[in-house]
């Protein structure tokens, strides 16, 4: 998805494209890359590279790499851009940081509770898009926080090629140990653990699956409303009036919607009061994974995507890079 994202507006606007994978999930790339091959784009217009940070970092640092646009987290954004600086100052988009959510007091619960949970736990949460902050108003985060853990709690957790299987497994084991430490960052830090919190057991425990996790009562300043966790958890954060939405900063690592931006719930009727105050590239009314483009703001990045480089296919080339 955010591959073809960033490769048809390069390929509309002239440039050649180099696509740098993650190393953990190269296949649909190169799959996209096949089917560019098939449809008769021309040698050297689309190129692949697969491996690891090292690769991208030899990338980034390039002088004849004129653009790049990444995906992925804010400390290897932070590298990027000083990458950028070190070589030759090419354009950068970036997208980083955690995905909120807004949740208003005149919502449906139901139908916020059922966008939340399907925008969170899409592929297992390990989406860059994923909602992983929820801001809700505080008078309805109760009765939000109790329906949004009995649904994640129904969901059924299994193997991929099992037609019944909602939740499927991480990525990686490494991947999976990861996300159990920031779970259990977040009950150190205080947040209240509402359901999951834990790997699966039974038949799945020699897998890479995690149950599905909600905390309640997290605050702006705890670990997991600043990392991403890229994993199935969600944390609602209650807010009491829309003057206290969007938080100010807590720290220098706190993490600023990217370009996905907030996602509100409220009447279409009603326009969200605080998304003008939102630093961030979009807002998306209401739930949607499909939100209006912008260029970003803070640590959600910045810029629209596009990557260039001069070539002899065409007068510019342009690389995507994504963690």
């Amino acid at each position: 998805m955010i591959a073809a994202w960033k490769l048809a507006p390069a390929l509309a606007a002239g440039n050649c494209v180099i696509l740098k994978p993650s190393e953990l999930t190269p296949l649909t790339t190169i799959r996209l890359a096949r089917f560019c091959v098939d449809a008769g784009v021309p040698a050297g217009v689309v190129n692949l590279l697969t491996g690891d940070g090292d690769l991208g970092r030899a990338l980034v640092e390039h002088p004849d790499v004129d653009k790049v646009s990444f995906t992925g987290s804010t400390a290897v954004g932070r590298a990027v851009v000083r990458a950028s600086a070190d070589s030759n100052l090419k354009r950068l988009s970036l997208e980083l940081g955690k995905a909120p959510s807004i949740i208003a007091r005149d919502a449906d619960i139901d139908a916020a509770g059922a966008g939340c949970l399907q925008g969170s736990l899409l592929n297992s949460g390990q989406v860059c898009a994923a909602y992983t902050r929820l801001f809700v108003d505080r008078r309805r985060v109760d009765e939000f926080t109790y329906k949004l853990a009995a649904a994640a709690e129904s969901l059924k957790l299994g193997p991929g090629l099992d037609a019944e299987t909602v939740i499927g497994p991480l990525v990686s084991s490494e991947h999976l140990d990861k996300v159990d430490r920031l779970v259990k960052t977040g009950v150190a830090d205080g947040a209240e653990l509402v359901t999951g919190g834990a790997r699966a057991d039974g038949s799945l425990s020699a897998g890479y699956f995690y149950r599905p996790t909600v905390f309640g009562g997290v605050t702006d300043n705890m670990t997991i409303a600043r990392e991403e966790i890229f994993g199935p958890v969600l944390s609602v954060l209650p807010f009491t009036t829309p003057t206290t939405w969007p938080p100010a900063p807590t720290t220098p690592t706190t993490s600023w919607p990217r370009s996905y931006g907030p996602g509100i719930s409220r009447p279409r009727t009603a326009p969200p009061r605080p998304s003008a105050r939102a630093p961030s590239g979009s807002i998306c009314s209401p739930f949607s994974m499909s939100p209006r483009r912008g260029a970003g703001s803070r640590r959600a990045g910045g810029g629209a995507s596009s990557a260039t480089r001069r070539s002899r296919h065409s007068p510019k080339r342009r690389v995507s890079s994504s963690d």
